[in-house]
């Protein structure tokens, strides 16, 4: 019964500008003034086919039997009661307006889309059941976001000619929250209700410890997996005792119980843009392309060897951000350390071994003084031709001849590469299968950030027409 379904849309539009009351005080500069208004439903049935069966598999157990490896048959995983299919309806808002003979445009758009019957993890079934809870419909997704274009194009004459040029601005932006997931103990290593898609926990910091006799006044580090402490020294990160009570904990790693952790960043990136500019003076032809994210924060994971270089294994590359006054100096001539560049604002703490550090030590966790900054804004693309005139393609038998040389991924900024310029920020959570990104090894928002670079390309080109 649950194989149909209906997904019914509606739109409504009023385009105020050809209303004659409104028109005949606003025709010289407005062109269109248009309010839109709809709402969709879409359904979402991009999952195994047969999820309402009891398939039993057929496999090779490592036993061998007269020379081959016994066949076996596994048992049916659970089913749950009823899957049907994942809707969406997306509710939307939107106003055109076009000014001074259409050379202004504008277009602007805000929505809701609300996602139920999500398809994942169910309730929390008996350990003595044997099984794990079946897969379902039962989350639901919350999406606010919105959209704004802006275009201008218009002429004018220079040394006697035309130029033409155009420019195009988009910015976009969403938010999304977890409105109903199973997860009864609140466990912050999986999604939860209330939970803002992206959102990073980690611990906050106040710079580094300047001396000994500082850090040893400090809260005490039981970072650790075995519970063992973690005794701070000059030039450790200072990390904020949160919940007061002395020791830097996760606690139980629960919305009800996470010690001193806190929401500290948002791996979701944030206010899409680009700009598009072109131009044509003369038979020469310009255009480029912008493109970045405004928003965005990412935590190198523990073998992001690239971002911590020698600070993760001594035997690492050294990174250029990791030298000079960047890194701590510490004078250990008396056992009260002291850190001698603390004006210089260094930015990396002490090196500790990997043994000391035991790989679960204060860096691999995520913290604000180590959160990093992957927004970023790219120059896609940039094409510049030039078009010849038509009565010397005729003298050599063409219609048309154009010649021009385009480049992309020419230049990328982006505030991560203070640290380090090893990262692609565009693909740093996805990319080439060989190169993805990992997410594991963190709580949330960590990546090993190794992903296939977008590649700098330049190309030479001819257009002929005959």
């Amino acid at each position: 019964n649950s194989q149909w379904g209906f997904f019914p849309s509606a739109s409504l539009g009023w385009r105020l500008s050809e209303e004659p009351w409104f028109k005949e005080s606003t025709d010289r500069w407005l062109d269109n003034l248009k309010f839109r208004a709809s709402v969709g439903s879409l359904g979402n049935a991009n999952i195994s086919p047969y999820q309402y069966l009891e398939t039993m598999s057929i496999s090779k157990s490592s036993v061998l039997i007269n020379g081959t490896n016994a066949p076996f048959t596994g048992a049916p995983s659970l089913i749950p009661d009823d899957i049907t299919w994942e809707k969406v309806v997306t509710y939307n808002l939107g106003l055109d307006l076009e000014f001074l003979n259409s050379r202004l445009n504008v277009v602007a758009d805000i929505y809701r889309r609300n996602t139920d019957d999500l398809y994942t993890v169910g309730p929390n079934l008996p350990h003595v059941l044997g099984s794990v809870a079946p897969r379902g419909n039962y989350a639901s997704l919350k999406t606010d976001g919105w959209e704004l274009s802006v275009n201008w194009r218009d002429s004018f004459i220079l040394g006697g000619k035309p130029f033409n040029y155009a420019v195009r601005g988009m910015m976009w932006d969403s938010r999304s929250w977890v409105t109903e997931y199973f997860n009864e103990t609140g466990d912050l290593t999986t999604y939860y209700k209330g939970m803002e898609i992206g959102e990073i926990w980690g611990f906050r910091t106040a710079g580094l410890y300047a001396s000994n006799a500082e850090a040893k006044n400090g809260p005490a580090y039981n970072f650790f997996k075995n519970g063992e402490m973690f005794e701070a020294y000059a030039g450790d990160l200072r990390f904020v005792d949160i919940d007061g009570d002395g020791i830097m904990t996760k606690g139980n790693r629960t919305l009800e119980s996470h010690g001193d952790m806190d929401i500290i960043g948002n791996m979701s990136p944030r206010y899409h843009f680009s700009l598009n500019l072109s131009g044509n003076w003369n038979n020469i032809g310009l255009s480029m392309l912008f493109q970045g994210v405004g928003q965005r924060d990412w935590y190198p994971w523990t073998e992001t060897g690239f971002f911590w270089g020698q600070h993760n294994r001594a035997y690492n590359f050294l990174m250029k951000s990791q030298t000079g006054d960047n890194i701590v100096n510490i004078d250990k001539t008396d056992e009260n350390w002291v850190v001698t560049n603390m004006d210089k604002d260094p930015y990396w703490s002490r090196r500790v071994s990997l043994a000391a550090n035991r790989n679960d030590g204060p860096l691999t966790w995520e913290n604000t003084h180590y959160l990093q900054n992957a927004a970023y804004v790219r120059l896609k693309n940039i094409t510049v031709d030039y078009s010849f005139n038509k009565n010397i393609c005729s003298k050599i038998g063409l219609e048309a001849l154009k010649v021009y040389v385009a480049g992309e991924n020419l230049f990328t900024y982006s505030p991560l590469f203070k640290h380090t310029d090893m990262f692609d920020p565009e693909v740093i959570e996805s990319g080439d299968s060989d190169f993805a990104a990992s997410t594991s090894g963190g709580l949330n928002g960590t990546g090993q950030g190794y992903s296939y670079p977008m590649l700098k390309n330049v190309t030479f080109g001819l257009n002929l027409t005959f």
